[in-house]
């Protein structure tokens, strides 16, 4: 008996022979019959015995050229797991320590290698927090008093691209800074992030064109997804964007997403599970109409920093569109005296201000120390997290925040 070739000619001999048992057909009997064409009781006897080892035999035979069969199959399968099973490495604490922790792209806000979300109510200015955003890191330019490191940047709008080009000649006006073309590209239309084939593409763009934060705007257009409730459709876009990330080495992509009737991320738990960073766009009422903060805190996340909440951001015309711009903060020899104190990174306490302000004065450099500016400048220092603030009153220390 000839056992199949190849793996689908094995597979295909398996199924056929589970499904059915194999046609026996029973030697001719020995010896003349009776005149009338019968067969004697003996000569029936030795029929009915040649039958049922010819049966016996034949399915012994069968049985084996199965079993073979299927072993083979199994090995293949187990060399095929093989060839293709991921290399696990095993690392000890003290090369880990040893590793260098990820940068930021916006300090304390937006570090590298990680999954990003800006959630916020629908035409709230989303796309305008993301614009300035990827604009800054484009360029190098300080987000709003926090450091950046400038990297090539791609967007992803899914409508209103037309208009986009408006939003970036704005910036430009309102900052004082052109965006060079080779470090902002777009993408007008046709990515799906639930087609593997579009991803696909998306990562091979990202490697060759080594682009750093890719951001895809918004979730519900472009990610093809039929209900974001569901969390196995919503956990299979949020594995589509790793893989976006992971196609550069320190990249990270930002997905623009709405919120809920509650004001917490639309959508299943999946998405907010497998984010790194969620900052939540919160706009302000009353007094505050008119003005929106970026948090971190909940239901916003923050796994790399310090959750915080910054505020008096609002949106002003400049040029062609509007851009996001911060109240202005206070600037002059009371900030520079605080800042001098807190560049070592350290906590100090707040007799060190009026230490160094007093060393100024002596040589004339400064007037006298006047404890209402000082509060006045070191409050909104800390609102705006220039200044971080640990404990209260007379037992409050101060250190250097997020830039």
């Amino acid at each position: 008996m000839t056992t199949p070739a190849t793996k689908a000619e094995r597979q295909a001999a398996v199924k056929k022979r589970a499904s059915g048992k194999p046609a026996f057909q029973a030697k001719p009997a020995p010896g003349p019959a009776d005149e009338d064409g019968t067969l004697t009781p003996e000569q029936q006897a030795v029929l009915d015995h040649q039958a049922l080892q010819t049966k016996t035999d034949d399915q012994l035979i069968w049985l084996r050229a199965a079993k073979l069969a299927k072993v083979q199959f199994e090995a293949e399968e187990q060399a095929e797991r093989a060839a293709t099973r991921p290399v696990l490495e095993v690392v000890t604490l003290s090369e880990l320590r040893k590793r260098p922790r990820p940068d930021w792209w916006i300090g304390g806000m937006v570090a590298q290698s990680t999954l990003v979300g800006l959630i916020g109510p629908q035409n709230e200015g989303k796309t305008f927090v993301a614009a300035d955003m990827l604009a800054c890191i484009a360029t190098g330019t300080d987000w709003h008093e926090h450091k950046v490191r400038s990297g090539r940047v791609l967007y992803l709008p899914g409508e209103g691209v037309e208009f986009f080009a408006d939003r970036v000649t704005a910036w430009e006006q309102h900052y004082m800074a052109g965006v060079d073309d080779e470090d902002f590209r777009i993408i007008e239309e046709g990515f799906n992030l639930s087609d593997p084939s579009a991803v696909d593409a998306l990562c091979l763009i990202v490697a060759e064109g080594k682009y750093d934060v890719i951001c895809i705007d918004t979730l519900s257009q472009l990610g093809g997804i039929e209900n974001e409730n569901d969390n196995a459709q919503m956990a299979a876009v949020v594995n589509a964007a790793k893989r976006i990330r992971q196609a550069r080495p320190g990249s990270t992509v930002i997905l623009v997403h709405h919120t809920n009737k509650s004001g917490g991320i639309r959508g299943a738990s999946a998405l907010e599970g497998n984010l790194d960073t969620v900052i939540m766009l919160k706009p302000g009422d009353g007094d505050r109409k008119g003005f929106f903060s970026l948090s971190t805190e909940r239901p916003g996340k923050q796994k790399n920093a310090e959750r915080v909440t910054l505020d008096h951001f609002h949106l002003v015309p400049s040029g062609p569109a509007l851009v996001v711009a911060r109240k202005a903060l206070a600037a002059g020899p009371y900030r520079d005296a605080i800042m001098a104190v807190l560049a070592d990174g350290e906590w100090h306490k707040a007799a060190e201000f009026r230490e160094a302000w007093q060393a100024k004065a002596d040589d004339g450099t400064h007037e006298e120390w006047k404890p209402s500016r000082y509060r006045a400048v070191i409050e909104q220092l800390t609102e705006h997290d220039i200044v971080m603030q640990q404990g209260m009153n007379k037992a409050a220390k101060y250190r250097q925040g997020a830039k």
